[in-house]
């Protein structure tokens, strides 16, 4: 015997990302269904809410009670920009504006505040929702608590935050000298292999300077190693600040002893600079009375000059 069919009016279809209202025949078993999937709206853990396109909430489901703390008979007397935290206000308006306009906006990551004035991390799904006659009614949102997943995502972009400044750390310990704060000998060579390399490819010029504190084992036994560490500490500043043009290239070679590559125009500016370093380190008059030379620390310095098409094809061979 053919079942008949009735007329049930607002039944809800998802269609082409949007839910509409309309009229279609059904039979009863299909009554099953639609409270099967009302008790599976109401009981889900997501919240799901319906927003009329004033604002207005229309259904709130167990979900949405948990999440918020409001109860269903407290929510539907409320406007949505309530769950708004103030700085997003404006987000609930512009949200109803954009779907009236025909927009579509993909589920995104927001800010939600609860009854007691928590700040939640919320997951937000938004279908608009059209009468029979195609005019917008309002929303249906499906929402989400994501704040333990943001505070972990937080936590964990704060780690690596912390291991990227651990990494940089560890390269500039690997190429820095940790008592003068210049290159290390081992970092140093790898760069003058570079400059040297590319002084020969281009014909540029280069000078080669090696500094060496005078009898700086007797100031060590006059004064102590620690003072001596404050020495090379004093020496290694001048140096830095007397070559630190972004050609220039500083190193400590080990001990008492210091090396700068220079790039250059000319002989006489190397001359010039390194008068210049010298003068100055005899002005700070470091006193080493264990010095035969003067009652100060001084220092000896050579220099080597080369020109890119003179250079050999080794650079160590300096």
């Amino acid at each position: 015997m053919e079942q008949k069919g009735y007329i049930e009016k607002d039944f809800e279809r998802i269609e082409n990302g949007s839910l509409s209202f309309l009229k279609r025949t059904h039979y009863p078993k299909d009554d099953i269904f639609q409270r099967r999937l009302a008790a599976v709206l109401r009981d889900s853990n997501d919240a799901i809410t319906l927003i009329s396109r004033t604002g207005k909430i229309l259904a709130w489901n167990r979900g949405a009670e948990k999440m918020y703390g409001y109860s269903e008979a407290e929510a539907l007397y409320m406007n949505f920009q309530k769950l708004f935290p103030k700085r997003c206000r404006h987000d609930a308006a512009r949200i109803l504006r954009a779907i009236d306009f025909g927009e579509i906006i993909e589920s995104y990551d927001t800010q939600r505040i609860t009854k007691q004035g928590k700040i939640i991390d919320v997951w937000m799904t938004i279908t608009a929702i059209y009468s029979d006659f195609g005019e917008f009614e309002g929303i249906a949102t499906t929402e989400r608590d994501i704040t333990d997943r943001k505070v972990a995502e937080r936590k964990l972009k704060a780690t690596e935050a912390k291991l990227r400044e651990s990494n940089e750390r560890l390269k500039v310990l690997a190429r820095v000298d940790d008592l003068t704060h210049v290159n290390n000998r081992r970092y140093f060579i790898e760069q003058f292999k570079r400059d040297f390399l590319r002084a020969k490819r281009h014909g540029h010029s280069l000078a080669v300077i090696i500094f060496d504190i005078d009898y700086f084992k007797q100031y060590n036994d006059t004064y102590g190693h620690q003072s001596g560490d404050i020495c090379l500490q004093r020496i290694s500043a001048a140096v830095r600040n007397h070559f630190k043009r972004a050609s220039d290239l500083v190193g400590r070679l080990g001990g008492e002893e210091f090396a700068v590559v220079i790039n250059y125009q000319n002989r006489e500016e190397v001359e010039v600079r390194l008068k210049a370093f010298l003068d100055d380190l005899n002005s700070m008059e470091i006193p080493h009375a264990g010095s035969p030379l003067l009652p100060y620390v001084t220092m000896s310095a050579g220099v080597a000059n080369y020109h890119g098409d003179d250079l050999e094809s080794d650079p160590m061979a300096f």
